[in-house]
């Protein structure tokens, strides 16, 4: 079955690299050039998995490679995917979803997940397919002709006995719009002066209700604030933040169905955020921001970033009280010298779009 035919029209010291324009043309042009990206989406996952794809599959569409997507059943998911022109099948990431990939259609499969996906893998490299797995830690990557670690507090303490693919880590290979990397010679010029621009992005699904709790949180702030908060495509009904919209208050506005944030960003003093691919975004701009976790789990990742210094990481959001939340946004817009000190380290380190060093990847890794 043709693209055309689907739905929605090792651990080492040092990362090896294929040098650049070892590919000869005529092998390139004599592979399938359909690649298929595996991922999820939606209120049980959130969007940030299939955001990071879609950035890397428009960077795959520039450079003449077809892509098709393969989700699972949800709607808001479905509608990223066939809004940005990418066609979609949809099939459970486990084994039982192996039968919905027809042999013709992509060599390659880059499978974005934190799940354990090797018994699906087992079968797509029984079939002949090529893999790519993104950010995962279970033994699934022992499978993998490439795994990318796209981070920049990645720690390789994982055992890769058996490993015989290839290893790439590191913020070069963070996944971010362009758009992002192209606003922040505006957001550079932005002074820190009232009314201060505050933006509200909790991910696409916001499972903890956080941001009723933030928006809560800054109603009685003590200095003038200009408040956007956006709403995801996946989020569950909260009564507090249905009560917080209702009011209509005069210095908060409500944002829906925006995928791009860049020039909202670019014009924003702070950002509060979940913990995920947003904070790439943030410090890329260069915009402060302060990060709540969703999850026990992340504290270390927490502690990492705060080392890192790129951000303002709270905590797992069941130990932060709103009282702190309101603290740190009056820290920040009180300190001049912090607040630039975050916003200068962050565009220090995110500086390009790692999506055209992964499509580099791809082409010039498995396509020989």
């Amino acid at each position: 079955m043709s693209l055309d035919s689907v739905k929605g029209g090792p651990a080492e010291a040092k990362r090896r690299r294929v040098n650049k324009g070892t590919t000869p043309v005529k092998a390139w042009g004599s592979m399938n050039k359909n690649i298929i990206i595996w991922t999820e989406g939606g209120k049980e996952v959130g969007m940030g998995h299939l955001r990071r794809c879609l950035v890397i599959a428009q960077e795959l569409r520039e450079n003449g490679i077809g892509v098709l997507f393969v989700i699972n059943n949800d709607t808001s998911a479905i509608q990223w995917i066939t809004h940005n022109g990418f066609k979609y099948k949809i099939a459970a990431l486990k084994e039982s979803g192996y039968h919905r990939i027809n042999e013709s259609e992509g060599g390659i499969i880059l499978i974005d997940t934190k799940k354990s996906v090797a018994n699906l893998m087992k079968r797509l490299k029984d079939a002949g397919k090529k893999i790519v797995l993104l950010d995962n830690f279970t033994k699934a990557r022992l499978l993998s002709d490439i795994v990318i670690f796209p981070s920049a507090i990645f720690d390789n303490n994982l055992n890769w006995d058996g490993f015989r693919g290839r290893f790439f880590k590191g913020i070069e290979y963070i996944p971010i719009r362009e758009t992002y990397i192209n606003v922040r010679q505006k957001a550079k010029h932005l002074k820190l002066q009232p009314p201060y621009q505050i933006l509200i992005t909790m991910g696409g699904s916001d499972p903890n209700h956080l941001t009723g709790k933030v928006v809560s949180s800054l109603l009685n702030f003590q200095k003038p604030l200009n408040i956007k908060v956006v709403i995801g495509p996946s989020f569950s009904f909260d009564a507090n933040l249905k009560e917080l919209e209702k009011n209509k208050y005069a210095n908060i506005e409500f944002i829906r169905n925006r995928e791009d944030l860049s020039d909202i960003m670019a014009n924003s003093h702070i950002g509060i955020t979940a913990l995920g691919a947003t904070i790439y975004e943030f410090a890329a701009v260069g915009v402060p921001a302060v990060i709540i976790a969703n999850f026990k789990g992340d504290n270390r990742d927490m502690k990492c970033y705060k080392r890192l210094g790129m951000n303002i990481p709270l905590g797992y959001h069941r130990d932060i009280v709103s009282s702190k939340i309101k603290a740190t946004v009056m820290h920040l817009v009180s300190s001049r010298k912090d607040w630039n000190r975050i916003r200068n380290k962050g565009r220090m380190i995110i500086k390009v779009n790692g999506a055209k060093e992964i499509s580099r990847i791809i082409k010039e890794c498995l396509l020989i």
